[in-house]
């Protein structure tokens, strides 16, 4: 028994090492930090905007999570590959929870229940080749689009410090959103410039 712990606290370590406290800091200091916090709500505020589902309250969630696990990693010692699994099956679990309880009522089971139901019905008319109609796995492909950009760019930008490696995928969804969305967002992208410009100068 006494042997087993030391193994796997060494195992524990080789999986997930670390993260050193010393080396925990952000590109430009806290004041650029929430200035990059509004470049990753941008997007699914600009989703929001767009109207494209009811359910879209908790993408800026989804971003704020993202930004905060991916400067956490990006600071710490994981490669990068282990860190990406890490982010995906993160992001798996915090967008299915909150997509959960931002699509119903009821208990964590009744509402997870509705959910599955609702995917489910969306596969069913995908494969039988007729028009889905649940919005359902579309929400939760905004979610996954949200997370993606909002951790793939923290990372970047706490591992390499180019900023410019931080907002491309967040700066193209919020393009492809803007350039598809039947409301007028232009004010979405001048805010997304100015706080880049603002970054890049840190």
């Amino acid at each position: 028994m006494e042997r087993t712990v030391p193994r796997l606290r060494a195992v524990a370590q080789a999986l997930v090492p670390p993260i050193d406290g010393g080396r925990l800091r952000f590109r430009g200091g806290l004041v650029a930090l929430p200035i990059f916090l509004v470049i990753n709500l941008l997007y699914p505020l600009s989703l929001q905007q767009a109207d494209w589902v009811e359910t879209s309250a908790h993408l800026s969630y989804v971003a704020a999570l993202a930004m905060l696990f991916g400067t956490i990693v990006g600071n710490g010692r994981m490669d990068l590959r282990r860190a990406g699994a890490l982010g995906a099956a993160l992001g798996t679990f915090v967008v299915l929870i909150l997509t959960i309880y931002a699509d119903s009522g009821g208990t964590l089971r009744e509402r997870a229940a509705i959910v599955a139901v609702h995917v489910n019905n969306w596969l069913t008319q995908v494969v039988a080749g007729e028009a889905a109609t649940d919005p359902t796995a579309f929400v939760l492909f905004l979610g996954a689009s949200v997370w993606a950009a909002s951790y793939m760019g923290s990372l970047a930008l706490a591992r390499e410090h180019r900023v410019w490696d931080a907002i491309l995928l967040c700066g193209f969804c919020l393009v492809v959103n803007v350039s598809l969305a039947l409301t007028s967002l232009i004010f979405d992208l001048v805010v997304f410039t100015l706080c880049t410009l603002v970054l890049l100068t840190r």
